[in-house]
C-alpha cells in the first residue's frame, strides 16, 4: 500500500480519513478537536467511532446541520463507542475539568452521540447531562 496525502495518521488512533466529509472528501479538521477526541480515546481504552466530522456545506445541509455547524468550520466531531455516550460524556467532563484537553468552544450529549467543538469562542462553561450550559 502506498502513500496516500489524503489519509494519514493524525494520532495513534485516528487517520484524516476518519474526520473527512463522506460525500466530498473535504478534510483538514482542526488539530485542537482531532486532540480531543484522542485523549477521550486513551481514557475510554476503547474505539472511539466519529459519526461525523468535517462537513461540506451540501452535506450539512442533507444532514439537517445549522447553518453556522461547527462541522462545516472544520471545529467539530460527533462520537460514539460501545460504552456509551454517558461514559464518553464523564471522561469529557473530566478531562476538561482537569485542563487536560483544549478549551471547548461548545459540546453536547446526545441520545447516540456526543458533539464536542473547538471554535475559539466559547459559547458555555458549565457541564451538566445535556450539554455545556451556561453559568
Amino acid at each position: 500500500m502506498g502513500y496516500n496525502k489524503d489519509d494519514i495518521q493524525l494520532t495513534t488512533n485516528f487517520r484524516a480519513s476518519e474526520f473527512r466529509c463522506p460525500c466530498c472528501g473535504l478534510g483538514e479538521i482542526a488539530p485542537e478537536t482531532v486532540f480531543v477526541v484522542q485523549r477521550l480515546r486513551d481514557e475510554l481504552g476503547v474505539p472511539l467511532r466519529i459519526n461525523s466530522g468535517v462537513r461540506c456545506v451540501k452535506h450539512n445541509k442533507e444532514v439537517g446541520g445549522v447553518v453556522n455547524s461547527q462541522h462545516v468550520m472544520k471545529t467539530a466531531a460527533d462520537v460514539s463507542c460501545s460504552l456509551g455516550v454517558s461514559k464518553i460524556w464523564n471522561i469529557l467532563k473530566e478531562l476538561y475539568d482537569k485542563g487536560e484537553i483544549p478549551p471547548l468552544g461548545y459540546a453536547q450529549k446526545y441520545s447516540t452521540f456526543v458533539h464536542i467543538d473547538t471554535r475559539k469562542t466559547k459559547v458555555n462553561n458549565k457541564f451538566n447531562d445535556q450539554g455545556i450550559l451556561d453559568a
